[in-house]
């Protein structure tokens, strides 16, 4: 890799995307404020929105479902406050390179880059577990319960495995000729999480369908029917908006060099599988 001159306050953020997330990132004076830092901007800005919409639905859930099971209230509970945590980290990251740091002649990492991946895989992990829990009750299929934890659980190590590569795999101690950090983790991740997300769909829309149809030729009962198409709509709308963003994600860190666009994404991952959990 090959850094050269630009703005010192671009340098800093720019190489520690670079360390991150892309071997092919290399950001010269062509690059612009902008160009750096407005997928930045939206992300993180998106990032604080979805925190108060999380916050709202955390609070009505906590006020009208006192009955619930206390596992999955702590679960709740446990998924708010990593939330929150979340969105700390991500201001802490624009925050650094932008006014801590700003005109700092060393180009470094943000030192809350690294827990950007693994706390989002810390958040979506337990959603997707709960829903593997949920297929298991649905389904009383334990081969479909298991195959969805062991996607889940190879997302949430490729996420660890990012997060760690981040702090050890410095660019700046590479030569020229070589390729960069290892993108292998970052596909890790997303690609398990999205096929996850995708699975639940799958599973859950095709066995609740099954029993639409056997109760509906029992019953012949149109307020059954309009409940299950009610929650298969949900099951497919929610699942959808996670796994879009995830694969979408994947697509454009894939492809597009230069600007880290995919951290509009990237960012508000954590906020979608917490919301999907509240609303279904």
């Amino acid at each position: 890799m090959r850094y050269i001159g630009v703005p010192s306050g671009l340098h800093l953020l720019g190489s520690g995307l670079t360390h991150l997330l892309s071997p092919s990132f290399s950001f010269t004076m062509e690059s612009t404020t902008s160009k750096i830092f407005t997928p930045l901007f939206i992300g993180t800005l998106l990032n604080i929105l979805l925190l108060g919409v999380t916050s709202m639905q955390a609070l009505y859930y906590f006020q009208t479902y006192k009955r619930d099971p206390i596992w999955f209230r702590l679960l709740v509970s446990y998924l708010t406050l990593a939330e929150l945590v979340n969105t700390i980290c991500d201001i802490a990251i624009v925050y650094e390179p932008l006014i801590l740091r700003y005109g700092s002649p060393v180009p470094f990492t943000p030192k809350f880059l690294p827990a950007d991946a693994v706390i989002t895989a810390l958040i979506s992990t337990p959603v997707q577990l709960f829903m593997a829990w949920r297929i298991k009750k649905i389904t009383k299929s334990t081969l479909l319960c298991a195959l969805t934890t062991f996607a889940s659980l190879c997302s949430l190590a490729g996420g660890v495995w990012l997060s760690i590569s981040s702090i050890t795999d410095s660019p700046f101690n590479q030569s020229q000729s070589s390729q960069g950090p290892d993108r292998t983790p970052v596909i890790i991740w997303l690609a398990f999480s999205g096929a996850t997300d995708l699975l639940i769909i799958f599973i859950v829309a095709g066995s609740l369908m099954k029993k639409r149809k056997r109760y509906h030729d029992a019953s012949n009962d149109p307020a059954l029917d309009s409940t299950f198409n009610r929650v298969i709509m949900r099951n497919i709308q929610t699942g959808s908006v996670t796994a879009f963003a995830v694969l979408t994600e994947l697509v454009v860190f894939l492809t597009i060099n230069g600007v880290p666009y995919f951290f509009i994404w990237d960012l508000i991952l954590s906020k979608l599988y917490t919301n999907s959990l509240l609303t279904s």
